[in-house]
C-alpha cells in the first residue's frame, strides 16, 4: 500500500517539474503586424525610386571626374537598389510592419553617410551642355503618369504614356551655362535633397524614427547606366559620355 502511495506522489511530481518546464521553456505567440495601406508606402517608395534614378544619372553624366565617383556612385545605386526591393516585398503579397521599418531605417542610414560625402563634391564637367552650337537640343516632354528609367538596363517601366521629343526653339541657344544648370554643385543639391524629401516623407508615413548608428549594408557593385529613349520628364537629353 506505501508503494503504491509513494509511487503515486513520485508521478504527481514528475507530472508537476515537466509541468513548470513546459511554463519556463514556452514562449508567448508573438503578434505580426501587416502593413494596412501598403498603396501609400508603395507610393513613397515609387517617389524614392524616382527621385534617386535622377541622383544616380546627375552623378553619372557630370561628376565622373571625382575620385571617389566608383564608390559613392555606387552607394547611391544601392538606395535605388534597396528601393526597389521593398517595393517587390510590397507588390509580392502582404508585408510586415518590421520589415518595413527595418528597410526604411536601412535606407535612411545609407542616405545619410552618401548626403555627407555628396556635400564635399562642388561642379562637375558640363562640356556636354550645349552653348552657341546652333544645333537644336532635344527634350522630351511626357505626360502626367507615373513611370521612371532604371539606370542599370536603360529601359522605362511604368504606366503607358505618351510621350512627344521635340526640338527647343533655337533662339533659346546658351550664351553662357546657368550657374545651376545640370552638372552644377546647385544642381547636384537639389537632386539630393528630392532622395532627402522621399527619404523623409518615407520615414513618417511608415512611422520610424531611423536608429543613431543603424548598421549600413555593403554596396554591391552597381554597372554603369546606359542612356535611355524615354528621360525622366522634362530631362533634356544630352549626349552620353564617352569612353576612351
Amino acid at each position: 500500500m506505501k508503494t503504491q502511495i509513494r509511487e503515486t506522489q513520485w508521478k504527481a511530481a514528475a507530472a508537476l517539474v515537466l509541468m513548470l518546464i513546459g511554463t519556463a521553456v514556452a514562449k508567448p505567440a508573438r503578434a505580426v503586424e501587416i502593413l494596412d495601406d501598403p498603396v501609400q508606402i508603395d507610393d513613397r517608395i515609387t517617389q524614392l525610386l524616382q527621385s534617386s534614378n535622377s541622383l544616380c544619372w546627375e552623378m553619372y553624366r557630370y561628376h565622373q571626374q571625382e575620385p571617389n565617383f566608383d564608390e559613392v556612385y555606387r552607394a547611391a545605386k544601392e538606395i535605388w537598389t534597396r528601393s526597389d526591393q521593398v517595393r517587390g516585398a510590397l507588390q509580392s503579397g502582404p508585408m510586415e510592419t518590421e520589415a518595413l521599418n527595418r528597410q526604411a531605417a536601412e535606407i535612411q542610414q545609407m542616405f545619410s553617410q552618401l548626403e555627407t560625402t555628396l556635400a564635399k563634391w562642388g561642379d562637375g564637367d558640363r562640356s556636354s551642355l550645349a552653348i552657341n552650337t546652333g544645333v537644336p537640343v532635344q527634350r522630351t516632354i511626357v505626360t502626367p503618369g507615373v513611370g521612371f528609367d532604371l539606370p542599370v538596363i536603360g529601359v522605362r517601366v511604368g504606366r503607358p504614356q505618351f510621350v512627344v521629343t521635340d526640338e527647343v526653339n533655337s533662339a533659346l541657344e546658351r550664351r553662357r551655362l546657368h550657374p545651376n544648370s545640370p552638372g552644377s554643385k546647385r544642381s547636384l543639391e537639389r537632386a539630393v535633397s528630392a532622395v532627402k524629401v522621399a527619404v523623409n516623407y518615407l520615414l513618417e508615413d511608415a512611422g520610424v524614427t531611423a536608429p543613431a548608428n543603424s548598421p549600413t549594408p555593403a554596396a554591391s557593385e552597381a554597372p554603369k547606366p546606359q542612356d535611355s529613349a524615354l528621360p525622366a520628364p522634362g530631362a533634356t537629353v544630352v549626349p552620353t559620355p564617352k569612353k576612351l
